[in-house]
């Protein structure tokens, strides 16, 4: 619905942030208390990336890629998931690091 409300408004870029949990290589999202998490949000790199590729190929007007996609999450800088977001993307931005470190970002103390 955003990217369809983007395209209608006549954005001419496109930015997507994620946050939550990062795990560089092995995925994106989830929690890291598992007795109270009630389900388990951890996807794959390659799924996001291709859930991604299909929004923007299902909406009409969207573009082939996005400008930016940003990760508020730890470890999502590591070449491993950048080989995976790549295709969807001109410019990826990601924290190297885990919080509290000086990533990405520094809202969390």
């Amino acid at each position: 619905n955003a990217l369809k409300d983007c395209v209608a408004k006549g954005s001419s870029e496109f930015f997507l942030a994620l946050s939550s949990h990062g795990s560089g290589f092995a995925g994106f999202g989830g929690d890291e208390f598992p007795q109270r998490r009630s389900r388990k949000l951890i996807q794959s790199n390659a799924d996001i990336a291709s859930a991604i590729k299909g929004a923007l190929s299902a909406v009409p007007g969207a573009p082939m890629i996005l400008d930016v996609l940003g990760f508020d999450a730890c470890l999502m800088q590591s070449m491993d998931a950048l080989d995976d977001f790549a295709t969807i993307t001109k410019y990826y931005l990601a924290s190297e690091a885990t919080e509290p470190s000086h990533g990405k970002t520094n809202q969390y103390s």
